[in-house]
């Protein structure tokens, strides 16, 4: 059973309504979600997670590879570098440039991820897609990655 609550604010940070929370509103969410709804109004929903498996994958050099349905279905990828809690204003400049103009999906590198969309189904569909695509990569990842094979660029496109 999950139990969660929808707090409702301004993009300036005035809470509309609080919800059944009494913790007010999470600085760092509100950081993140607030930049790149301010900076790209095409995403309504914006879903931030951090599963273990994501949050290992985010610790990898190589970023989420290419070795599933899933992960291909996740589209180009964009990734933040870790730079601590995410409450300081001069960070949102970094994540809005970082995830880009065009990108659903960002790796939080060191910590989870946001999915975007335009509708919450598009956003949950990318966020689906990321948790079992590093699922399936932390599972790989014990033979080596030299081990695995990746499809090449035109395989992908397919």
């Amino acid at each position: 059973s999950l139990s969660f609550s929808f707090c409702f604010f301004f993009i300036i940070g005035n809470i509309i309504d609080p919800g059944s929370t009494t913790y007010g509103i999470n600085r760092a969410g509100y950081t993140l979600h607030s930049a790149i709804h301010k900076a790209r109004p095409d995403l309504k929903c914006i879903i931030h997670l951090h599963t273990p498996a994501v949050a290992a994958v985010s610790a990898m050099k190589c970023g989420l590879l290419p070795l599933s349905q899933d992960a291909l279905f996740c589209g180009k990828i964009s990734y933040h570098d870790y730079r601590g809690i995410l409450i300081e204003d001069d960070v949102k400049k970094l994540l809005v440039e970082d995830l880009g103009p065009i990108n659903k999906v960002m790796i939080l590198r060191n910590h989870g991820f946001v999915a975007c969309g335009e509708t919450i189904e598009e956003a949950w569909k990318y966020a689906f897609n990321v948790i079992n695509a590093c699922e399936v990569q932390v599972r790989a990842a014990p033979m080596g990655i030299d081990q695995l094979y990746l499809p090449s660029n035109e395989q992908q496109k397919r």
